[in-house]
């Protein structure tokens, strides 16, 4: 592919991506319109909301091997502190007036309220991300890495579902598609990595999520058929002499259930 060459390639590899099929369905780890953001003067004590802000100041304490960065991040309504432990390579990377997304879960306590910094549950937003946001757009973000930002993550994505989005196989056929409200694959696939509003958004992730669940039925079935099928190593004898004589000594009868648990266990066992 244009744009890729080995050095990416293989950094595509460990992603988990070494086909344009396996680009296609590399789809984005979660999607951000500005709407979404919680306003921090208002957000609430155990609250998991997205917060979009500027990192106003940054602060650095150290005590022998423990590192904390304490990053100030602020939007039109308040301040909260993102607090990281250990971390010492964000120090290139915490920088005040740098824009921030964050998804976790917000602490109320006698110093303000903060997050806890945890790996994966940020993005640093670019300024045409940020100009895409204020433009009401939805914005993608895949597992992107320092060698393959976020842009050219888009971008590469954006090539491979022009090349071959449209090719993609279509497994239903369209009157069992249309009974289940469902869009063709490639739609699904052009509309998840690229959502025009967030309708477009929803109907492609219902497509994509019954096309898993179907497959994951399937290979449920055959599994079973096939075990069904496995000549067993041992035989089982339901009806011996031991289970009559053991039902003769319990105390009581058995219910109508139990009952019908004991053939039920008998069926499997001879199965």
């Amino acid at each position: 592919m244009k744009g890729v060459g080995p050095l990416k390639a293989g950094t595509f590899k460990r992603l988990g991506v070494s086909t344009y099929g396996d680009l296609l369905h590399f789809y984005p780890k979660m999607h951000f319109h500005k709407d979404m953001a919680a306003a921090i003067g208002g957000v609430e004590n155990g609250a998991e909301v997205y917060i979009y802000g500027r990192i106003r100041a940054v602060s650095e304490i150290r005590k022998g091997k423990f590192h904390i960065f304490k990053a100030a991040v602020e939007d039109e309504t308040g301040i909260l502190f993102w607090i990281w432990f250990n971390r010492p390579y964000l120090r290139a990377e915490l920088k005040s007036g740098r824009r921030v997304l964050i998804r976790d879960t917000v602490e109320i306590g006698k110093r303000g309220k903060q997050i806890i910094g945890t790996a994966g549950s940020y993005e640093f937003v670019s300024d045409a991300d940020a100009e895409a946001l204020e433009e009401g757009k939805i914005v993608p973000f895949y597992r992107a890495t320092k060698l393959i930002p976020q842009e050219e993550m888009r971008a590469i994505a954006a090539s491979a579902v022009a090349a071959c989005g449209n090719a993609a196989p279509e497994l239903f056929p369209a009157d069992m598609a249309a009974r289940r409200g469902l869009i063709p694959l490639c739609e699904a696939i052009a509309g998840i990595h690229a959502p025009s509003d967030f309708a477009a958004l929803e109907r492609a992730r219902k497509r994509l999520v019954f096309n898993e669940l179907f497959f994951l039925q399937m290979f449920l079935a055959v599994r079973k058929r096939i075990l069904s099928r496995k000549i067993k190593n041992r035989h089982y004898t339901p009806e011996s002499p031991l289970v009559a004589e053991f039902l003769k000594r319990i105390p009581f009868k058995l219910t109508n259930a139990q009952k019908r648990v004991m053939e039920e266990i008998k069926s499997d066992l001879i199965r």
